[in-house]
Parts: structure tokens; C-alpha cells; sequence
């Protein structure tokens, strides 16, 4: 694939029902959602309840915090294929935008912006420019 999620996310508001896990569980719960996620997306799993199949050692209580992580991933999961998709569309579109108005051959090369920049944008780019330097430098 061309464009391969690469990861998911796990939300603070889950902490306090993964402290309650013991490790064991909080490790079997974590290898779950992986697999869940990972599968997710590739269109290979869609129910949650697939993947917990795989998992009998993992208590009610795990299993319980897993499906409400892996709703999460749902959500999170879709809104990435579908900007994806939006990307891909507009990706083509440019695509065929610039063969149609492609230069003829000979033609004259487009001419560089003469109009001077924003001077917000300058004052901007100059603070971040400084920042960056100052984080390189090891001072925050």
C-alpha cells in the first residue's frame, strides 16, 4: 500500500480503567487493540468481537475496556480512510488539471512572485527561525 497507517491512538480517559488491569491483562488488552487496529484498517477485521475471539485468557474486565478502546479506533480509523480517500481524489484531480494545462513545448517558464512578502509572515518565520535555533542550542 502507498500510504500505510501507522499507528493508533490511545486517549488519557482510558488511564484509569487501564490502572485497574493488572499488568498481565493491560499487556493481553494492548496486543489485542494492536492486532484490532492494524486489521482495522486494512479492511481484514471489522468487529471487535474477531479479535477477542483470539484472546480467551483476557478477563470481562479487560475485554470490556477493549471494546471501548476499539470503538475509538473505529472512529479514528475512518476518519483517516476518508481523508485518504480525499487525498487520493485531489491528488488525481491535480493530476489532471496539470496535463491540461501543461506548457507547450518552448513556451516560457512561469515567472517567480515579485510582489514583496507579508511582513507578518516575515515577523512570524523570524520567531519560529529563533525558536528553532534556541531548541537546537538545548535552551527552551
Amino acid at each position: 500500500m502507498n500510504n500505510p497507517k501507522r499507528g493508533f491512538v490511545v486517549y488519557f480517559d482510558n488511564y484509569p480503567m487501564l490502572l485497574a488491569l493488572p499488568p498481565e491483562q493491560r499487556g493481553l488488552l494492548f496486543t489485542a487493540l494492536m492486532q484490532y487496529a492494524d486489521g482495522r484498517w486494512r479492511g481484514e477485521v471489522s468487529d471487535p468481537e474477531e479479535v477477542l475471539e483470539r484472546w480467551p485468557g483476557m478477563e470481562p474486565q479487560a475485554r470490556m475496556g477493549f471494546r471501548f478502546m476499539a470503538s475509538a479506533v473505529d472512529r479514528d480509523t475512518q476518519r483517516w480512510l476518508l481523508r485518504r480517500q480525499s487525498g487520493e481524489r485531489r491528488r488525481q484531480q491535480t493530476q489532471k488539471e496539470g496535463e491540461r494545462s501543461a506548457p507547450a513545448p518552448g513556451s516560457p517558464a512561469p515567472r517567480a512572485r515579485t510582489e514583496p512578502p507579508d511582513p507578518r509572515y516575515s515577523a512570524d518565520l523570524e520567531q519560529t527561525r529563533r525558536l528553532v535555533e534556541r531548541i537546537r542550542g538545548g535552551g527552551v
